[in-house]
């Protein structure tokens, strides 16, 4: 329980059995060593590293302190250890939920996903409706699609459809159309 013996002992408590919880538990776990006496799981001059492994076999609390001065130099190493491992996984677990917040506040989509809303757009854009040509000094397709876009209650500058439509452009492997449509 972690008291002095010499404070804390069969005799000193006994006066208080009645009022004292301190002192039932005392009064409690002394009977349950005395019966473990009784029938041989401990002897009544039970080395300290012995009565360790019975309280913890029988899951009884013991203080920190009779733990830790009982520990083998390699258990302390190791639970050094280990204490230093858990710190570490902790840091990289919080480093990781930084990275995954970050992430998930980011606007940007993947590289695959851009890709395949420029094709969408590159592909939309040249189509017999809009006829956008990208090697064309004046392009009447960022009208009409302005045009298009205020129909559904959006708006967009022409200087922003014709910068998107040119970024859409400059994706490898898009063959467009030459000025007469060819």
């Amino acid at each position: 329980m972690g008291y002095v013996p010499s404070l804390v002992n069969p005799i000193s408590v006994k006066p208080f059995l009645s009022s004292s919880p301190i002192a039932v538990e005392f009064e409690r776990r002394r009977e349950v060593v005395n019966r473990s006496i009784l029938v041989e799981e401990l002897t009544e001059r039970v080395n300290p590293t012995d009565f360790l492994a019975w309280a913890r076999r029988r899951r009884l609390q013991v203080p920190k302190d009779l733990e830790i001065a009982l520990a083998p130099a390699s258990d302390i190493e190791l639970g050094s250890s280990a204490t230093t491992v858990e710190r570490s996984l902790r840091e990289e677990v919080a480093s990781l939920t930084r990275k995954n917040e970050e992430l998930q506040r980011t606007t940007e989509p993947h590289p695959r996903r851009l890709r395949s809303i420029n094709s969408v757009i590159a592909g939309m854009a040249i189509g017999s409706n809009y006829q956008f040509r990208p090697t064309s000094a004046r392009n009447g397709a960022t009208g009409k699609i302005k045009s298009d876009i205020e129909r559904i209650g959006l708006t967009l500058s022409e200087d922003t459809i014709l910068g998107i439509l040119r970024e859409a452009a400059q994706l490898d492997g898009i063959v467009w159309p030459s000025d007469d449509g060819r």
